[in-house]
Protein backbone atom coordinates (compact mmCIF):
# COMPACT_ATOMS: atom_id res chain seq x y z
CA UNK A 1 0.00 0.00 0.00
CA UNK A 2 3.02 1.81 -0.68
CA UNK A 3 3.10 4.83 1.67
CA UNK A 4 -0.50 4.92 2.84
CA UNK A 5 -0.29 5.14 6.73
CA UNK A 6 -3.43 2.89 6.61
CA UNK A 7 -2.75 1.05 10.21
CA UNK A 8 -1.37 4.19 12.19
CA UNK A 9 -4.41 6.18 10.98
CA UNK A 10 -6.93 3.55 11.82
CA UNK A 11 -5.59 2.96 15.70
CA UNK A 12 -4.66 6.52 16.52
CA UNK A 13 -6.80 8.55 13.96
CA UNK A 14 -10.17 6.88 14.98
CA UNK A 15 -9.85 6.06 18.31
CA UNK A 16 -13.10 3.98 19.66
CA UNK A 17 -14.24 4.06 16.35
CA UNK A 18 -15.66 0.40 14.55
CA UNK A 19 -14.12 0.14 11.27
CA UNK A 20 -16.96 -2.90 9.66
CA UNK A 21 -15.14 -2.81 6.04
CA UNK A 22 -13.05 -1.73 3.50
CA UNK A 23 -12.93 -1.59 -0.40
CA UNK A 24 -9.77 -0.38 -2.26
CA UNK A 25 -7.54 -0.54 -5.21
CA UNK A 26 -4.50 -1.14 -3.75
CA UNK A 27 -2.14 -2.97 -6.53
CA UNK A 28 -0.30 -0.83 -8.90
CA UNK A 29 0.70 -3.03 -11.74
CA UNK A 30 -2.72 -4.04 -12.74
CA UNK A 31 -3.64 -0.58 -12.30
CA UNK A 32 -1.41 0.87 -14.32
CA UNK A 33 -1.83 -2.24 -16.96
CA UNK A 34 -5.83 -1.06 -16.68
CA UNK A 35 -5.15 2.65 -17.79
CA UNK A 36 -3.13 1.67 -20.65
CA UNK A 37 -5.63 -1.09 -21.92
CA UNK A 38 -8.16 2.30 -21.59
CA UNK A 39 -6.46 4.24 -23.62
CA UNK A 40 -5.32 1.86 -26.62
CA UNK A 41 -8.25 -0.68 -27.99
CA UNK A 42 -5.88 -2.46 -29.78
CA UNK A 43 -3.23 -3.22 -27.10
CA UNK A 44 -2.71 -7.02 -26.24
CA UNK A 45 -2.52 -7.94 -22.22
CA UNK A 46 1.19 -9.01 -22.65
CA UNK A 47 1.85 -5.78 -24.36
CA UNK A 48 0.43 -3.70 -21.35
CA UNK A 49 2.18 -6.03 -19.12
CA UNK A 50 5.25 -4.98 -20.61
CA UNK A 51 4.89 -1.37 -20.49
CA UNK A 52 4.00 -1.71 -16.54
CA UNK A 53 7.56 -3.22 -16.51
CA UNK A 54 8.96 -1.09 -18.51
CA UNK A 55 8.44 1.59 -15.83
CA UNK A 56 9.80 -0.98 -13.27
CA UNK A 57 6.16 -1.35 -11.49
CA UNK A 58 5.50 -4.74 -12.29
CA UNK A 59 7.94 -7.27 -11.34
CA UNK A 60 10.07 -10.10 -13.74
CA UNK A 61 7.23 -12.47 -12.62
CA UNK A 62 4.05 -10.99 -11.94
CA UNK A 63 1.76 -13.79 -11.41
CA UNK A 64 0.76 -13.00 -8.06
CA UNK A 65 0.04 -9.19 -9.39
CA UNK A 66 -1.87 -9.98 -11.89
CA UNK A 67 -3.43 -12.96 -10.52
CA UNK A 68 -4.88 -11.11 -7.43
CA UNK A 69 -2.53 -12.61 -5.25
CA UNK A 70 -0.95 -9.59 -4.06
CA UNK A 71 -4.59 -7.84 -3.61
CA UNK A 72 -5.41 -10.96 -1.58
CA UNK A 73 -2.46 -10.52 0.63
CA UNK A 74 -3.37 -6.91 1.71
CA UNK A 75 -6.71 -8.05 2.35
CA UNK A 76 -5.90 -10.44 4.90
CA UNK A 77 -3.28 -7.62 6.39
CA UNK A 78 -5.75 -4.70 6.29
CA UNK A 79 -8.02 -7.37 7.93
CA UNK A 80 -6.39 -8.57 10.70
CA UNK A 81 -4.34 -4.88 11.42
CA UNK A 82 -8.50 -3.62 11.76
CA UNK A 83 -9.52 -5.87 13.65
CA UNK A 84 -12.29 -7.21 11.54
CA UNK A 85 -10.90 -10.31 11.30
CA UNK A 86 -7.80 -10.95 13.50
CA UNK A 87 -7.06 -14.42 12.53
CA UNK A 88 -7.62 -14.64 8.62
CA UNK A 89 -5.57 -16.28 6.52
CA UNK A 90 -5.16 -16.50 2.42
CA UNK A 91 -7.52 -19.48 2.22
CA UNK A 92 -10.26 -17.00 3.75
CA UNK A 93 -9.61 -15.06 0.55
CA UNK A 94 -12.99 -16.05 -1.67
CA UNK A 95 -12.57 -15.73 -4.29
CA UNK A 96 -9.31 -13.90 -5.71
CA UNK A 97 -9.81 -13.13 -9.67
CA UNK A 98 -6.67 -11.35 -11.24
CA UNK A 99 -6.98 -9.07 -14.76
CA UNK A 100 -5.06 -11.97 -16.98
CA UNK A 101 -6.59 -12.12 -20.59
CA UNK A 102 -7.87 -8.77 -20.70
CA UNK A 103 -7.30 -6.93 -23.68
CA UNK A 104 -7.78 -3.25 -25.30
CA UNK A 105 -10.76 -4.07 -26.73
CA UNK A 106 -12.52 -5.46 -23.75
CA UNK A 107 -11.41 -2.67 -21.39
CA UNK A 108 -12.85 0.05 -23.54
CA UNK A 109 -15.80 -1.99 -24.06
CA UNK A 110 -16.97 -1.42 -20.71
CA UNK A 111 -16.36 2.78 -20.42
CA UNK A 112 -17.45 4.99 -19.13
CA UNK A 113 -17.17 2.27 -15.76
CA UNK A 114 -13.88 1.40 -15.83
CA UNK A 115 -12.31 -2.05 -14.60
CA UNK A 116 -10.86 -2.35 -11.32
CA UNK A 117 -9.43 -4.69 -9.52
CA UNK A 118 -10.85 -4.52 -5.80
CA UNK A 119 -10.04 -5.57 -2.39
CA UNK A 120 -12.38 -6.01 0.05
CA UNK A 121 -13.21 -6.64 3.48
CA UNK A 122 -16.33 -7.08 5.62
CA UNK A 123 -17.27 -7.80 9.19
CA UNK A 124 -20.44 -10.22 9.23
CA UNK A 125 -22.90 -10.81 12.33
CA UNK A 126 -21.82 -13.08 14.78
CA UNK A 127 -18.22 -12.96 14.37
CA UNK A 128 -18.07 -14.15 10.57
CA UNK A 129 -16.43 -12.21 7.99
CA UNK A 130 -15.95 -12.07 4.37
CA UNK A 131 -12.88 -11.15 1.88
CA UNK A 132 -12.35 -11.39 -1.82
CA UNK A 133 -10.56 -9.81 -4.54
CA UNK A 134 -12.56 -9.16 -7.76
CA UNK A 135 -12.47 -7.85 -11.10
CA UNK A 136 -15.04 -5.53 -11.47
CA UNK A 137 -16.41 -2.73 -13.67
CA UNK A 138 -16.72 0.36 -11.40
CA UNK A 139 -19.31 2.94 -11.49
CA UNK A 140 -18.03 6.71 -12.51
CA UNK A 141 -20.07 7.93 -8.97
CA UNK A 142 -17.36 5.70 -7.08
CA UNK A 143 -14.40 7.07 -5.18
CA UNK A 144 -12.31 4.01 -6.83
CA UNK A 145 -13.18 4.89 -10.14
CA UNK A 146 -11.01 7.79 -10.79
CA UNK A 147 -7.75 5.97 -9.43
CA UNK A 148 -5.03 6.12 -12.14
CA UNK A 149 -1.82 4.59 -12.91
CA UNK A 150 0.14 3.08 -9.39
CA UNK A 151 -2.23 5.33 -7.37
CA UNK A 152 -3.84 3.59 -4.78
CA UNK A 153 -7.38 4.06 -2.66
CA UNK A 154 -9.39 2.32 0.03
CA UNK A 155 -12.20 3.04 1.74
CA UNK A 156 -13.12 2.35 5.41
CA UNK A 157 -16.66 2.24 6.47
CA UNK A 158 -16.87 2.95 10.38
CA UNK A 159 -19.55 3.41 12.75
CA UNK A 160 -19.23 7.16 13.18
CA UNK A 161 -17.53 8.54 10.31
CA UNK A 162 -19.48 6.76 7.76
CA UNK A 163 -17.37 5.79 4.74
CA UNK A 164 -13.68 7.39 4.84
CA UNK A 165 -11.71 7.59 1.84
CA UNK A 166 -7.76 7.65 1.53
CA UNK A 167 -6.32 8.34 -2.17
CA UNK A 168 -2.74 8.28 -2.55
CA UNK A 169 -1.50 9.62 -5.96
CA UNK A 170 1.31 8.44 -8.17
CA UNK A 171 3.78 7.28 -5.25
CA UNK A 172 7.26 7.18 -5.25
CA UNK A 173 9.80 4.90 -3.30
CA UNK A 174 10.03 7.55 -0.84
CA UNK A 175 6.31 7.20 -0.70
CA UNK A 176 6.97 3.07 0.09
CA UNK A 177 10.13 4.08 2.16
CA UNK A 178 8.43 6.25 4.44
CA UNK A 179 5.47 3.71 4.99
CA UNK A 180 7.93 1.34 5.60
CA UNK A 181 9.42 3.44 8.68
CA UNK A 182 5.76 4.84 9.98
CA UNK A 183 5.57 0.42 10.50
CA UNK A 184 8.92 0.28 12.59
CA UNK A 185 8.30 3.51 14.20
CA UNK A 186 4.73 1.74 15.51
CA UNK A 187 6.35 -1.49 16.33
CA UNK A 188 8.90 0.42 18.32
CA UNK A 189 6.55 2.15 20.18
CA UNK A 190 4.46 -0.83 21.05
CA UNK A 191 7.85 -2.62 22.25
CA UNK A 192 8.96 0.22 24.60
CA UNK A 193 5.01 0.10 25.70
CA UNK A 194 5.39 -3.73 26.84
CA UNK A 195 8.93 -3.59 28.12
CA UNK A 196 7.21 -0.59 30.38
CA UNK A 197 4.45 -2.90 31.12
CA UNK A 198 6.48 -5.44 32.35
CA UNK A 199 8.91 -3.74 34.18
CA UNK A 200 6.21 -1.98 36.23
CA UNK A 201 4.66 -5.42 37.18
Amino acid sequence: MDGIPVFNMARKCLPHARISGFEGVLNSTTNVMLDCLERDATLSFAAALKVAQDMGIAEADPSADIDGWDAAVKCVCLAQALGIAPSATLQDVRPVEGIRGLDGAAVQKGLPKRFKLLCRGRREEGGAFSLAVTRELVEPSSPLHGVSGSSSCVTFFTDVLGPLTVVQTSPTTRDTGYGIFADLCEACEGLVSRSKAAGSA
